[in-house]
């Protein structure tokens, strides 16, 4: 380091790299001189994530220690410098440790007084949130643009392993809201947020974007770009690159916008337009969704990301609208397509991972595809939901909920998390636990359909039949889906009500009849009324459609009047739970 850059300084704290000291208020700081080296290393590095091997390779060079030598330095390091109220050294899971906060770089005179003339407040950057590009074309049709935009931004950033980038789940419910960026930044606990906004004029687009420190409020970057359509995706990679470029004071970094997405600007619009019918959520948006990915397939047939949104969209019309075996097939080839265009993408990894779990039942595979998603880019959210999903469904219930922590850092204000962390807790009969995680959840969002369901089959494993039946008759208000229905009759059944759960068994199985109903939510029913066998001839159903709810089967509690039978535990096995487990 050279000597105008020797000295750091960080709230009471002033660190010395020369003179091998640190103070706090001007006092000397007791440290072990191991737990010094690491704290300068991690210092100089401002805010970059600094691996394990590193720190011990700078730390302890040509010397053999063991891993837990660098973890007591840690230990000890926090204690001297950390408080309650502010941490410095933070953990990054699986990749080493990072210094976290506004640290100061103080530049040092070459008089003979050696006495401070100058002090540059750097913040370090180590979280960002990209908020929702405002449409300014007064067109709504246009919406794909600022959201596509936005979320192309929060895709290639999320790649850079050393900044936390907040996933869209987040961010995106700014949305329309006019918020001060110092108590946006706040809320979600993010030092820099990149604003901006989309217009047309004459013909050609309008973007301006703004980079803003969220601590102090000062701009960081600004810039007001005039493009043409065709220019759209060169434009999206060069301002990541200027964005990194400013927050990591002129380093060159290349992010890969470019290689997993096309560089032919109708086949990205096309792309953009399927990401912002995804999404809504809705049956009809996802078939939209696919028809905008397969037509920028069309344009550029060697266009990864357009093939991983095909796959995520099947994903989401599976179950809950199509059968999984009409649909998971050809997500999965779209996935693989995917990878053999691009092996580095981890949003086809994780997506492979899941159909591994929940339509081939193979577990192994399933566990490779996610680790690897996780080592590529540890910052996806959904990829650390979807591997505690598998971790809970073999009872391995810690490791889950410490997946689902991890995803909430990626993503604070995510819906799909919270509503995962509720499910967890009532697969574990933590009932109240998991009552208060949903009651918080549908206060917040009283529409979101997926809260209110959990939310009545809770209040129905808690006895509180009356109540119950409220939320799942609201949840069917937003859609009237078969999993519901199924869940409705499961509840009328308990609740001794057994002629209207006859009545929903009927209404399910004339419909299936006609469109696809989920058989697990059938089989629900019967076990309710006592039909044994009839519940199993459904799960058996349930196995042949591939019906992904079967994930539940070793840990769902309407289920435990048929643990011991002999045909569930046979089933555990061939849909790749351990029955030990169970």
């Amino acid at each position: 380091m050279s000597k105008s850059r020797s000295i750091f300084q960080f709230g009471p704290f002033r660190l010395d790299l020369r003179e091998k000291v640190l103070l706090r208020d001007g006092a000397r700081v007791p440290i072990p001189p191991k737990a010094l080296e690491i704290l300068s290393v991690l210092a100089m590095a401002q805010g970059g994530v600094v691996g394990k091997d590193q720190l011990m390779d700078a730390v302890w060079p040509n010397e053999f220690v063991e891993e837990g030598n660098l973890s007591q330095q840690i230990f000890i390091l926090r204690k001297a410098v950390e408080t309650e109220g502010s941490k410095y050294i933070e953990t990054v899971p699986t990749r080493g440790y990072r210094f976290a906060g506004t640290i100061s770089v103080l530049s040092k005179t070459e008089h003979l007084d050696q006495s401070f003339v100058a002090a540059e407040a750097i913040t370090v950057v180590t979280s960002l949130a990209v908020l929702p590009f405002t449409n300014l074309t007064n067109d709504e049709s246009n919406d794909y643009l600022s959201d596509g935009i936005s979320e192309s931004l929060i895709s290639a950033l999320s790649k850079e392993p050393t900044l936390k980038v907040l996933a869209h789940g987040s961010v995106f419910r700014y949305k329309g809201k006019d918020a001060d960026p110092l108590t946006i930044g706040k809320e979600l606990g993010v030092n820099v947020l990149v604003l901006g906004d989309v217009g047309y004029e004459d013909d050609e687009l309008i973007i301006r974007t703004h980079l803003v420190d969220a601590i102090g409020g000062w701009e960081l970057f600004g810039r007001s770009s005039k493009i043409k359509d065709e220019e759209l995706p060169s434009f999206a990679q060069k301002l990541v690159e200027d964005i990194w470029t400013t927050l990591r004071a002129g380093a060159q970094r290349e992010h890969r916008l470019t290689k997993s997405h096309s560089q032919d600007s109708e086949a990205f619009r096309d792309y953009l337009k399927g990401r912002y019918y995804w999404n809504k959520y809705t049956e009809g948006s996802l078939r939209t969704a696919i028809d905008y990915y397969q037509r920028a397939i069309s344009r550029d047939a060697s266009y990864p990301m357009a093939y991983v949104g095909i796959a995520e969209s099947y994903y989401r019309l599976s179950t809950n609208y199509l059968s999984p075996r009409a649909v998971i097939p050809k997500a999965k080839a779209a996935v693989l397509q995917a990878l053999r265009l691009d092996a580095t993408l981890a949003e086809a990894h994780s997506m492979l991972g899941i159909f591994n779990l929940r339509y081939d039942w193979d577990r192994e595979s399933a566990v490779r595809e996610f680790r690897q998603a996780i080592a590529l880019s540890h910052q996806y959210a959904s990829i650390h939901l979807r591997y505690a999903i598998y971790l809970v469904s073999q009872h391995r219930f810690a490791e889950g909920i410490g997946e689902l922590k991890v995803a909430l850092e990626c993503d604070p204000l995510s819906l799909q998390v919270q509503v995962a962390w509720g499910t967890f807790l009532w697969q574990m009969r933590e009932y109240e636990q998991a009552l208060e995680k949903f009651s918080d959840i549908t206060a917040m969002e009283p529409n979101y359909y997926p809260a209110r369901v959990s939310q009545a089959v809770i209040l129905a494993s808690l006895g509180r039949f009356a109540e119950s039946l409220v939320q799942i008759r609201e949840a069917l208000k937003l859609d009237d889906s078969g999993i519901a229905k199924g869940f409705f009759g499961h509840i009328f059944a308990i609740s001794g009500q057994r002629l209207k759960a006859r009545g929903m068994l009927q209404q399910l199985l004339e419909e299936r009849q006609q469109n696809y109903v989920p058989a697990y939510g059938i089989a629900l029913i019967y076990v309710a009324l006592g039909e044994t066998d009839a519940a199993f001839e459904w799960l058996e159903t349930a196995y042949n459609d591939r019906d992904e709810l079967l994930t539940l089967l070793g840990t769902d509690p309407r289920l435990d009047d048929i643990r011991s039978d002999e045909r569930y535990l046979n089933l555990l096995r061939r849909v790749g739970i351990d029955p030990m487990r169970s």
